[in-house]
């Protein structure tokens, strides 16, 4: 079978690991597998060597408008040569791409749902153009009962709720025997409220000897900033993105989410 996985990056995010992954696996199981992204970019996530791999590459177009319908144009193009059996898509703005990329070619669609639809889908007009284009995928996949049931009955009738994938080498790594430290791994912006927790590790700071490390990319700076206001400027680390998180956090006492929208967290 051939399978198309189509997302706007794996440069970085849960979401993206975990398409990588489902990719290589399907492919490990002798499926044809082709990853394809909007953008292309200088670092992303490993995957399996049987994978191929496709930018619709878009990081040059400006406006919103022309961008989408360029990536519409190009991924409709790629899927009438290429006919795969099924086309995946993750996340918001290519589960719209790919819903009308693929309108009148025969090609099944599975749309898969990454994050809380209050948010992901929350403004007037995602909102609207979800509950009409979901309609023609022909299955949704969701992380959680509350996200599938803020759609319409006809499209919970195609849907699935599928947990998030664990990795076998966090079962394989062993923990050190001497941890320490308070550690999170997730994007730095507002969604994954990383402020709470450095207001919240501020409360404790003086009772424990542990200190907080925030592994991910984004607005570091303001994060340091925050930290140093709260008079625990020295006890806040922010590394930056990893690319092997199990090494990074076996050391760890503790793994904590502060996240506002993940109660099935991709990370």
């Amino acid at each position: 079978m051939k399978i198309f996985f189509y997302i706007n990056t794996i440069s970085s995010g849960g979401a993206e690991r975990v398409l990588t992954n489902l990719a290589t696996e399907m492919s490990t199981r002798g499926h044809e597998c082709v990853l394809i992204t909007s953008f292309p970019c200088s670092w992303e996530y490993s995957y399996g060597e049987d994978v191929q791999r496709i930018s619709l590459d878009l990081n040059k177009i400006e406006g919103y408008f022309k961008r989408n319908v360029i990536l519409i144009y190009r991924l409709r193009k790629l899927l009438k040569s290429e006919r795969p059996d099924i086309l995946v898509s993750f996340m918001a703005e290519p589960n719209f791409r790919a819903i009308i990329a693929k309108l009148g070619s025969g090609i099944k669609s599975i749309l898969s749902v990454r994050s809380s639809p209050d948010v992901e889908y929350g403004s007037n007009f995602t909102s609207f153009l979800a509950k009409i284009l979901f309609r023609f995928g022909d299955a949704i996949v969701f992380q959680t009962h509350d996200a599938k049931i803020w759609f319409p009955e006809v499209i919970r009738k195609k849907s699935f709720i599928i947990y998030n994938p664990i990795d076998r080498v966090f079962y394989n790594t062993k923990l050190s025997e001497s941890r320490s430290g308070i550690v999170t791994v997730g994007r730095i912006d507002k969604f994954k409220n990383h402020r709470l927790l450095i207001e919240s590790f501020a409360k404790i700071a003086n009772q424990v000897n542990d200190n907080l490390i925030i592994y991910g990319s984004g607005d570091v700076t303001s994060l340091k900033l925050y930290a140093e206001s709260l008079g625990i400027g020295q006890r806040v680390h922010l590394p930056g993105q990893i690319s092997d998180v199990p090494t990074f956090i076996k050391s760890a006492r503790l793994f904590v989410l502060s996240s506002n929208v993940e109660g099935m967290p991709n990370a």
